[in-house]
């Protein structure tokens, strides 16, 4: 009878327990682990029990990004929200995340190394990228304007002396100019140089005019394409 009751008390005892043991075994978050099966979640991050996702190693530079990504700051990424949710950005290259998420390579210029640059050939003057062989406001160098033509970073003037500018160059080789100071006004057949209290007007058929103050331009294929304000143009 003795007998029978202690195999009876043992039995109670071992089914008690039972699920003392099994709650130890099982661990939830942030508690230590040595493998899945024992994290409640079945997931074990390192030594630690986490919610399954991705497994990043901070002592690499990995940083989670999202649920299912691992990005590596070490080699320049960087967790960036696009619009349509998280990624791993490349920030040494990407021209809308360059050096960091949402820094954007404007104005012609791309990222190189983390840092907005202008492209190969072209050289930043400003707030934008330019040829310096050929850009009359940057000729050679930044802020040397040009009167003339730009060639090869070397200034040219068509026109025979520094009072006088070019003002573009037709197909057929001539080449207008304007004195200093005054206004160059092309159309595609034809140029004026307009002074002070002038204003330059071009019509549809490709003539230039310089229109009085207080004018206005029509713009259409009459000689005269300008008309007092308040007035109708011409049909």
């Amino acid at each position: 009878m003795v007998r029978s009751f202690m195999l009876v008390l043992l039995a109670a005892l071992t089914l008690a327990s039972a699920p003392d043991a099994l709650a130890r075994r099982l661990r939830g978050d942030g508690k230590g682990c040595y493998e899945n099966a024992q994290c409640r979640s079945g997931f074990c991050c390192h030594g630690v029990c986490a919610q399954e996702s991705a497994c990043c190693d901070a002592f690499a530079g990995e940083v989670q990004c999202d649920v299912d990504q691992c990005c590596n700051t070490t080699f320049g990424e960087a967790c960036c929200n696009d619009g349509r949710g998280f990624r791993c950005a490349d920030t040494t290259s990407e021209n809308t995340n360059c050096g960091g998420c949402g820094n954007t390579c404007t104005n012609g210029q791309v990222c190189r190394n983390g840092s907005c640059d202008c492209p190969d050939g072209l050289t930043l003057c400003g707030a934008h990228c330019v040829d310096t062989d050929t850009d009359r406001d940057n000729c050679g160098v930044c802020g040397n304007v040009c009167d003339g033509t730009c060639t090869n970073g070397v200034c040219e003037n068509k026109c025979g002396d520094d009072r006088w500018r070019e003002c573009t160059t037709y197909p057929n080789g001539i080449t207008p100019c304007c004195l200093i100071g005054t206004q160059c006004c092309v159309g595609s057949r034809d140029s004026a140089c307009c002074g002070n209290g002038t204003s330059c007007c071009t019509s549809s058929i490709g003539d230039a005019y310089c229109c009085p103050d207080g004018y206005i331009c029509c713009g259409g294929t009459k000689s005269y394409p300008c008309v007092p304000a308040g007035s109708q143009c011409p049909e």
